[in-house]
């Protein structure tokens, strides 16, 4: 049975995932046909374990705020927040002759990916987007540097909303 979000703490999370796989360049990117099948690159919160699905992000809940708007007891509240999204890519011959080409490559493609969703941030039911910024990387990885099985390169956003 799958859960759906409609919190204040899990909706956000929803429509940040329904916003990202609605981007043509993060279709592109994982290869996916729709916004429904691109759906299966985003995960919340992180990869079920043993799961290996690269390209993907994984979207995480950073912050959460209710503010109270005139203030005095029963109050209309609104709320902000901000999620972490951590975009990752395995880097193979697949994607790239060097370290250096799967690197640009993945910073065009994530680029691609954040512009995509400004453009679409506050059009119909999308979530609006208040700010997108780095919080780490982009860093690679590699199975000789790491206990990891795949070389691969990752990114860190803040999304604010």
């Amino acid at each position: 049975m799958a859960v759906t979000g409609v919190g204040i703490l899990s909706q956000p999370l929803e429509k940040i995932a329904e916003l990202i796989a609605n981007v043509g360049a993060f279709q592109t990117w994982v290869d996916a046909d729709d916004a429904s099948e691109a759906k299966e690159s985003i995960f919340l919160c992180g990869l079920e374990s043993g799961e290996s699905a690269r390209p993907f992000v994984a979207v995480h809940l950073h912050e959460f705020k209710s503010v109270a708007i005139g203030g005095g007891g029963g109050s209309t509240f609104s709320d902000t927040g901000s999620a972490m999204l951590v975009f990752e890519n395995t880097i193979d011959e697949t994607n790239s002759e060097s370290i250096q080409d799967a690197f640009l490559s993945f910073l065009n493609d994530v680029g691609a990916v954040i512009n995509g969703m400004k453009n679409l941030s506050n059009v119909n039911a999308y979530l609006p987007i208040r700010s997108i910024s780095k919080h780490s990387g982009p860093s690679c990885a590699s199975d000789a540097e790491a206990n990891v099985s795949e070389n691969y390169i990752q990114i860190a956003f803040i999304l604010e909303w």
